[in-house]
């Protein structure tokens, strides 16, 4: 539904869907429970640096420690520990970047759906405000795809067709691993 509002809440259902679940119950090869995580994290903007980090592998968290974290890693990760693509274990959206002002661009989040659909012939779940007024993101809700070595190769590069073919986003988002 183009225009309405979202709570915080209902974005992290529509990103995380029933992700957390996914694997429920399994164990891997060593005996230890699986279990999906998503990390937050508090970036220093000047440094450029992870100053604060925390994972969370319930939705109800998420939404808690949200509050007081900037950043989230919006696909799925089977360590608690780190967010490398090599712990990747679900990937469930895709996350789009758009520093329209880098370009000298000017859209509302509507001209951005219509920009979105009319290229790339998909229609966007969400798209929110970015710290920097005019920026965006957006997001396109997959199937989940398992995070294997081969899978998050072709996420990457599925992603990177798409923002070439936009030439509007940061081309950073590609990466399965990326924080927004």
């Amino acid at each position: 539904e183009i225009g309405r509002n979202v709570s915080q809440k209902e974005f992290f259902q529509t990103i995380f869907r029933d992700n957390f679940e996914h694997r429920a119950g399994e164990r891997d090869a060593k005996g230890r429970q699986i279990s999906m995580h998503s990390f937050f994290f508090i970036i220093d903007a000047k440094e450029r640096t992870i100053v604060g980090k925390s994972s969370s592998r319930e939705l109800i968290k998420m939404i808690e420690r949200a509050k007081k974290y900037d950043y989230f890693t919006p696909n799925m990760f089977i360590s608690h520990r780190f967010f490398s693509k090599e712990m990747l274990t679900l990937l469930g959206v895709i996350v789009l970047d758009f520093d329209l002002d880098t370009f000298g661009v000017s859209m509302t989040k509507e001209e951005l759906y219509r920009y979105i659909e009319k290229i790339l012939n998909v229609q966007p779940s969400m798209i929110w405000d970015t710290k920097t007024i005019g920026n965006y993101q957006v997001a396109i809700l997959i199937e989940p795809m398992t995070g294997t070595p081969k899978s998050v190769h072709l996420y990457e590069q599925i992603v990177k067709e798409m923002v070439l073919k936009l030439k509007l986003c940061d081309v950073a988002c590609a990466n399965a691993n990326h924080i927004f």
